[in-house]
Order: structure tokens, then sequence, then C-alpha cells
């Protein structure tokens, strides 16, 4: 759906938590579910809707029984978060347009297991040699498709087993719970800290070399014309396309072990990163080119996310930037770590592992923030705002 068309509901609470918990709260109704799903899809036969509705009202209270559980100790946390992403996702996939979708549908798959595998490295620590599968049966690959992600490339007809009789051409289709980390934007000022790695999520704002060029540009049209130009000029541009300078900003944290050599090895499609020095700035700046359509702004066409720590731009996993699906696999890696590795366990809450601890007791606590709005988005198909009463925002 397009930005613009996309509807967009706000929410105005001081505890933002208990605004989201409320806002699940109503979608346990039938009805309101159905008429959710009646805006969401107009054309759907009220009968189908009614289904639908029945099976997405269903999830969400499963879902609700996960997330108000609440627990105190960091292991039922973790696992009481997975599970309530698991049953956002199932709700999700009701919600969508697909008729064949209902909680019978894709309990066929569920029982065909998470469709996701872990499998321990054969050198290197925690979380760096831990690793994680997608597998073309099960769940989680019956959501991706139902979402437009194709895991085809990536996905193992079997869960991997031992390390040593992986292809190198395997390897490459897994992926470290370090990495999955390093790509939770929230998490990026305590990235390397926790981790001794540089974050795999980097800031991005508009660079004020792009003023600076329009400036020159309207100068010289005034000293060559005689009047003002009629229009701000903009980088350059080609007519259907234009160029626009986009800074990764480290201001907010995660700058540690960040060069332009290794920003432009991440694959991201910005062009020409050097490092900069942005204003006053003193932590370190890297600038780069993005060519764009010349009819769009810059940000338009950037698969963004809106996080506490800024804009961001999250290198892809499996080639989706969606975060939900990250959290999705970051927290399943880590309910099998809790519910079936006990030493390892004990090593991160009381051992060598202890800062591994401290960041996930950062992470649970912004998956309780950020899952929830998510899967309201994702079920809804709405941009959800949550604003503060009194603020700019805000119609109170």
């Amino acid at each position: 759906m397009a930005i613009s068309e996309q509807k967009v509901e706000r929410l105005v609470a001081d505890n933002a938590q208990e605004a989201l918990r409320l806002r699940l709260r109503r979608m346990t109704s039938a009805t309101i579910c159905e008429r959710m799903l009646a805006d969401k899809h107009p054309t759907m036969p009220p009968e189908l809707r009614k289904s639908k509705a029945e099976g997405v009202a269903s999830a969400v209270r499963s879902a609700l029984g996960y997330w108000e559980t609440t627990p105190t100790a960091l292991n039922a946390r973790l696992l009481s978060q997975y599970y309530f992403a698991l049953q956002l996702s199932i709700a999700e996939q009701v919600a969508g347009a697909d008729e064949s979708a209902s909680l019978e549908t894709i309990q066929r798959h569920t029982e065909q297991g998470h469709g996701l595998g872990t499998l321990r490295g054969s050198h290197g620590a925690f979380p760096d040699n831990y690793f994680v599968a997608a597998l073309k049966s099960g769940h989680f690959a019956s959501y991706c498709k139902a979402s437009g992600h194709d895991l085809g490339a990536f996905a193992f007809d079997q869960r991997p087993r031992s390390w040593s009789k992986l292809k190198d051409e395997d390897t490459s289709r897994l992926v470290s719970l370090t990495d999955l980390l390093r790509r939770i934007p929230e998490l990026r000022p305590l990235i390397y800290e926790c981790l001794a790695q540089p974050p795999l999520s980097f800031h991005l704002v508009h660079a004020t070399k792009n003023f600076e060029l329009e400036a020159e540009k309207h100068s010289e049209h005034i000293r060559r014309t005689g009047r003002f130009p009629p229009s701000p000029i903009g980088g350059p541009s080609d007519g259907t396309s234009k160029t626009t300078y986009v800074l990764f900003s480290t201001g907010f944290g995660g700058g540690e072990g960040v060069t332009a050599a290794f920003l432009s090895g991440l694959g991201f499609p910005i062009k020409n990163i050097v490092a900069q020095k942005e204003d006053e700035d003193a932590s370190p700046s890297f600038i780069g080119e993005y060519v764009h359509p010349a009819n769009e702004f810059w940000w338009q066409s950037l698969p963004l996310y809106k996080a506490a720590t800024g804009t961001s731009i999250i290198v892809p996993l499996w080639r989706t930037h969606e975060l939900f699906i990250i959290h999705f696999v970051t927290l399943y890696a880590l309910s099998i770590v809790v519910r079936y590795l006990p030493s390892l366990w004990h090593e991160i809450e009381n051992g060598t592992l202890d800062h591994i601890r401290a960041l996930l007791d950062h992470y649970t606590s912004v998956v309780d923030v950020v899952l929830p709005k998510m899967g309201i988005e994702r079920i809804t198909g709405s941009r959800l705002h949550l604003v503060y009463p009194g603020s700019g925002s805000s119609p109170v």
C-alpha cells in the first residue's frame, strides 16, 4: 500500500504500553475485528469476513495471554514474548486477503513445526557461534509466504544438525544470533559495549550538504538570470532520477567500529560513502549518495524504520527489511536457549556471559513496546502513531 493511501490511527496516552494493550484488547472482539476487516478488505464476502474476524480475535486473545503474563524472570519474559509474536503472526495471516487463511489451515503448518531451527557453530563463543536456519516447511515459511516474502534461496529442506556436514554455501544461508541483535535499532547504543562489534542498523538523515548545494545553485541562477528560481533546484538530476546526500549519523551512539568501507560493504543502495563530520558533531559520521526517482522524496523509496534512536536503515535478513520478522527470528532463537540449553543459560544469567544478560534485559524492554505496535499495524493494515497528550501531534 502506498504511503499516501495508508490509513493512520493515533493513540493518545501517557503510558504507551498500556495504550497498546488496550488497543489489542479491543481486537479480542470478533465484532470489532469484523468491522476492521470490512475496512481493510471492502470486497471480502460477509460470511468469510465473519469467519476470519473470529479467527483474528481468537489469535489476539492468545497473544495477550502471553503478553499480559508480565513475568519478572528474564527467561520467562523471552519465552512469553516469542509466543506473543507467534500468535500475532497467526492473527496477521488470518486477517490477510487470502480466502483460505484460517486458524484451521494455519494449524496445518504449525503442526509441522515452527519453521526455524538452531545450530551451534564449530568455533567462536556465544552468541557468535549460535545460528538460525529458515526451513521450507512449518509456520515461519507459511507466514513469510503470506506476507509476500520469498525464503526460497535461503530456506533448508530439513533442519541442519551438524556444522561439520554443512557445505560452504549452506553456512551463508544461516544467520547468527549476534547478527540478529545487531540489526535491532533500539539496541544500537549497546551493541559495541555488549558484543564488541559494530551495529547492523544505522541512523540515517538528510545531509546538510543538500542545502549547501541548493544555495549555491540558487545563487548561480540569480547571477545568470537576474531572477529567483521558481522552485527549489535540489540536487543533481537528469529529469527522471535525482541524487540526494544522506548522512549515517552516530550521534545517538553505535559508531564504534564503523568505517566508510564497512558501510559500503553492507549492500545498501547508497554509493560513494565517505567519512564526514556534520556541523559540530564530534561523533564519526558518513555521507553517501542516494539516487532515487526525481518525483519522490529520498525517504519514500528507502526501507526505513522509525525508532527511539531516530530513523534507521537496517541490513536486511534473508532479503527482508521487516523488523517484525527479525524480532520473530531473534525471539525464536532465544526461546530455544531458554528451553533447551540450561548450561548456556546459566552462563548468561550468572556466569561469563553476563554481558549478554545485560543486553537481553534491554532487549525485552524494547520488545514490550515495539512488537505490539508492529502487530497492530500488520493486522489492521494501518499505521499507528503513539502521541503524548499536549504534544504537537496530539489533538488534546
